[in-house]
């Protein structure tokens, strides 16, 4: 079993690990539960609770609404993720990223926006527009330029 969270309203929901899709209990919306791993350039709007995965020697721009999201590659446009953002080593991302969680390996390379919280906390009109105006219940906004090298030491290093 995994834990969703609904796009829409927010509700959390147990579903097994062959779902493919399934409508909310609390709000009867579809939800789409596909995982996709990106090996070819592409260009767009994906919209999934499952994993998006951008594969090395691949880019993406666009923007993503999905449950996980993991970069190998290249990405340049908006991440909501309702889980975790992660950024494996020798990525790049230029993006502004709203997520539960955000790891980033040494070596991997973050400029732009980041939101970090332990909700998304959008408001159900509001769940898929990324330019949604903050409110008291939402994350932070908190402009960031990180970048990160791997030193010697193995360690990060943020410049």
């Amino acid at each position: 079993m995994r834990e969703v969270s609904c796009p829409a309203c927010g509700h959390k929901i147990e579903v097994s690990q062959k779902a493919l899709s399934l409508r909310c209990p609390a709000c009867t919306q579809p939800i789409q539960l596909d995982d996709f791993v990106l090996e070819q350039s592409t260009e767009g709007r994906l919209k999934t609770m499952g994993l998006v995965a951008i594969a090395p020697g691949c880019d993406m721009s666009g923007e993503v609404v999905c449950g996980a999201f993991r970069n190998e590659g290249q990405f340049e446009g908006q991440v909501l993720v309702y889980g975790t953002a992660a950024l494996l080593a020798g990525s790049q991302t230029q993006a502004s990223v709203t997520a539960r969680a955000f790891e980033a390996a040494g070596g991997s390379t973050f400029v732009g926006r980041l939101m970090v919280g332990p909700r998304v906390g959008l408001a159900p009109t509001d769940a898929h527009r990324f330019d949604a105006p903050a409110s008291r219940d939402q994350t932070a906004r908190v402009p960031a330029v990180v970048i990160l090298r791997q030193t010697a030491t193995a360690s990060p290093q943020v410049v």
